[in-house]
């Protein structure tokens, strides 16, 4: 999104610009796209609508887009669940994963550390540690996430 052009465009025309970009890059599925500029940022759940976006304009983008995993055949290697709590010890509940009921409140803290295992080649896990907010969730550490070569 970073190399389109926003300024002098309709928030739908953007909107529609991060739907495809979403769809090129393997998301089967775009779910909603918010694009809110100037005034219009002001509401996070804003739908794209017919204002123009000005040159200096503040501009809100969010999206939710699915990408289907298990249509690739890796469901079965997500072996690991997705996180548990922090607090007197390392692991405790709640349990991030299927099932879980427990409600999360703020000031809850726990990991999210998605894995996938790959018999005989490889794995890889991904670990947060977030607590809840009042207004959704903060990651306390800030390590990027893509891949990198070690030597």
């Amino acid at each position: 999104m970073l190399k389109v052009r926003f300024s002098g465009r309709r928030e739908t025309e953007v909107a529609a610009d991060l739907a495809a970009l979403l769809t090129k890059y393997g998301h089967s599925q775009v779910d909603f796209t918010v694009v809110g500029s100037g005034p219009n940022g002001a509401n996070p759940h804003h739908e794209a609508g017919e204002r123009t976006i000005a040159e200096g304009d503040t501009v809100v983008l969010d999206r939710v887009a699915r990408r289907v995993i298990t249509d690739a055949g890796y469901g079965e290697y997500f072996i690991h669940r997705v996180g548990h709590g922090i607090g007197l010890t390392t692991h405790e509940p709640p349990y991030r994963g299927e099932g879980e009921t427990q409600e999360l409140v703020p000031g809850m803290c726990f990991s999210i550390e998605p894995g996938i295992y790959l018999p005989g080649r490889f794995g890889v896990r991904i670990e947060d540690i977030v607590t809840v907010t009042e207004d959704g969730g903060r990651r306390f550490n800030n390590t990027p996430h893509e891949l990198r070569t070690v030597n």
